[in-house]
């Protein structure tokens, strides 16, 4: 109900927005609030591509935490990102995509050393890219 509305604009960090309409949002609050929207029922598995667009610094960090907590809470959350700098920051478990095909899967830790993850991501996914060159 209401309550649950008003806890869920709390924890994303809307809650000072009074009545305000959504079309009036910022990138920014709007990302807050299509968050809000995905953790509402509270779901087992939460989907999200890209969360980090349109946050400040301040929204990615709290972003961040709120899906490590919600994890932490025994529920899966599978992020898409093309932001390797994110992905170290946020997954403990990485699959690479690339051509459609899973190219990893696994632990990030034993996909590439701290430092590594740029240079581990481009040698993998440019196999791809040099096969279908040389066909």
């Amino acid at each position: 109900g209401r309550a649950r509305i008003e806890e869920v604009l709390d924890i994303v960090g809307l809650s000072s927005t009074g009545r305000k309409r959504a079309r009036h949002f910022s990138m920014g609050m709007k990302a807050r609030l299509a968050l809000g929207i995905a953790i509402l029922t509270e779901p087992d598995v939460l989907i999200l591509d890209e969360p980090q667009n349109g946050l400040d610094p301040q929204g990615i960090v709290e972003l961040r935490q709120l899906l490590r907590d919600y994890a932490a809470a025994g529920r899966t959350v599978l992020v898409s990102s093309h932001q390797l700098g994110e992905i170290v920051q946020l997954a403990d478990d990485i699959s690479v995509l690339a051509d459609g095909i899973c190219r990893y899967e696994g632990p990030l830790a034993d996909f590439a050393a701290p430092g590594r993850l740029e240079e581990e991501f481009l040698k993998l996914t440019m196999l791809g890219a040099t096969r279908q060159e040389a066909a």
